[in-house]
């Protein structure tokens, strides 16, 4: 553990007069988990809302979800 921690402190605080692209790394490495979670987590609320999850992940029942995708609902997002 203290071989980690060693490790995320000299990543997140390179040592004084460490070059430019060194400073930089770790913002842009924190920068780039940000828009990671946020595009994933739209994705995720997206297929959510989907009719697939909610007939088939959610509400586990497989004859209404079979009538509802012959029904003239069908085409309605389900939110």
């Amino acid at each position: 553990m203290k071989r980690i921690k060693r490790a995320l402190r000299r990543f997140f605080r390179p040592p004084p007069g460490s070059r430019l692209w060194r400073r930089a790394l770790p913002w842009v490495t924190l920068a780039g988990v940000f828009v990671l979670v946020a595009f994933s987590g739209v994705s995720a609320w997206e297929y959510t809302n989907s009719p697939q999850f909610c007939g088939t992940t959610c509400h586990t029942m497989p004859p209404e979800f079979t009538a509802y995708l012959t029904s003239p609902h069908a085409r309605i997002l389900c939110v």
